[in-house]
């Protein structure tokens, strides 16, 4: 089991890691959504990822467009 709640909070990884602030992932270039470097699991990973991942990129795509 992968502990997501506590990866969002881990302070060895993100400075202030319980106040909300959306532009830090603007300062970590490395990070991706698709679980790599178990740094940010938006959607899960392995058995238990969302089903619906690949629908969600498309669909913010199309919204932007």
């Amino acid at each position: 089991m992968v502990n997501i709640w506590a990866m969002g909070r881990d302070p060895n990884t993100w400075e202030k890691p319980l106040q909300f602030d959306p532009n830090r992932f603007m300062q970590h270039h490395d990070i991706d959504v698709h679980g790599r470097h178990f740094v940010l699991l938006p959607f899960g990973i392995g058995k238990r990822a969302c089903p619906g991942h690949p629908l969600a990129f498309i669909f913010v795509q199309i919204v932007l467009t």
